[in-house]
């Protein structure tokens, strides 16, 4: 199993499109050395951060659950996706029709992300 996942961590890192990714995965398989993170877990997120756009994984250091911005609605989107967050409903904005949208929150691999992962 240790070779498979050691396989498994390779192919991600060869696909990195840029330098940020592997440093991002080196963190989490460091957490998981340190006892700090499930194995399945790690693999799961390292995965996750495979799929989404590099600069996208920084904004989840400051990310604010609730409905976003029109500046931060695609980048939460991406996230999503990516599953580093939770779609916890709509919110129909206030009279005045303004924040209004889709409420995002950070779930569990988010706050691993964070905690492990992210500087």
């Amino acid at each position: 199993e240790q070779r498979r996942f050691g396989e498994a961590l390779l192919l991600l890192i060869d696909r990195a499109e840029d330098m940020q990714k592997p440093v991002i995965v080196g963190r989490i398989i460091a957490a998981l050395a340190c006892g700090k993170i499930e194995q399945e877990k790690a693999l799961r997120i390292s995965s996750m951060v495979d799929r989404c756009y590099s600069s996208d994984l920084a904004h989840l250091t400051q990310f604010v659950d609730g409905a976003q911005s029109n500046e931060t609605t695609p980048i939460a989107q991406s996230l999503f996706s990516a599953g580093f967050l939770s779609n916890c409903g709509f919110d129909g904005g206030d009279a005045s029709g303004g924040n209004s949208g889709v409420i995002y929150a950070k779930n569990e691999y988010g706050d691993l992300l964070v905690r492990y992962g992210l500087p």
